[in-house]
């Protein structure tokens, strides 16, 4: 599975919140079906992640820059949280 093209795909077709800090308003609604993290993202936030929402979560094999890339965005992102998967095969990631 090609997640850069995966997460393009859920971007167009799908709800996506981009951002750490909108990654956190959506946890806090419960609406997050999977997490996709970095591997610079900052630990203190993949820590909260991992402890206290029980939120599936997939580390990008790639920094923000290329996660940021990957979305299709000119800047940096350090985590993607899929709302709806659209037409993307983007839960595959789950575990």
């Amino acid at each position: 599975m090609d997640v850069g093209r995966s997460l393009k795909s859920v971007i167009a077709t799908g709800v996506v919140a981009i951002g750490e800090r909108s990654c956190r308003r959506a946890l806090k609604k419960g609406d997050v079906k999977l997490m996709i993290y970095a591997n610079n993202c900052p630990k203190e936030f993949v820590d909260e992640l991992s402890e206290e929402k029980k939120t599936p979560l997939h580390q990008y094999d790639g920094n923000n820059s290329t996660l940021g890339s990957a979305c299709g965005k000119p800047f940096s992102v350090s985590s993607v949280a899929i709302l709806d998967a659209g037409a993307s095969d983007i839960m595959s990631l789950k575990k």
